[in-house]
C-alpha cells in the first residue's frame, strides 16, 4: 500500500475512476434506450471481403500478378 501511495495520487486516482464508472453507467443507460450494442459490429458483407474459389492458390497468385507471368 505505501509503494501504491508513493507512485499514485490516490484521492485523484478514486476520483477518476468512479467518474468513469458513472459516464459507462449512463451511457449504459443511454445505450439500452435506443438499442445499441457496447462493442462494434461492422454492417459489411463479408462474401466482398474474401477471396473465394476453388482454384489452387499458385493460379489464383499467377492470375493476380500485373503484368501476368
Amino acid at each position: 500500500k505505501a509503494e501504491i501511495s508513493q507512485n499514485y495520487k490516490l484521492e485523484e486516482l478514486q476520483d477518476r475512476v468512479l467518474e468513469s464508472q458513472h459516464r459507462r453507467a449512463f451511457l449504459k443507460g443511454v445505450m439500452r434506450k435506443h438499442d445499441l450494442a457496447w462493442d462494434h459490429a461492422p454492417k459489411e458483407d463479408a462474401r466482398r471481403q474474401y477471396i473465394r474459389n476453388n482454384m489452387p492458390i499458385y493460379q489464383l497468385e499467377k492470375r493476380s500478378r500485373f503484368p501476368q507471368v
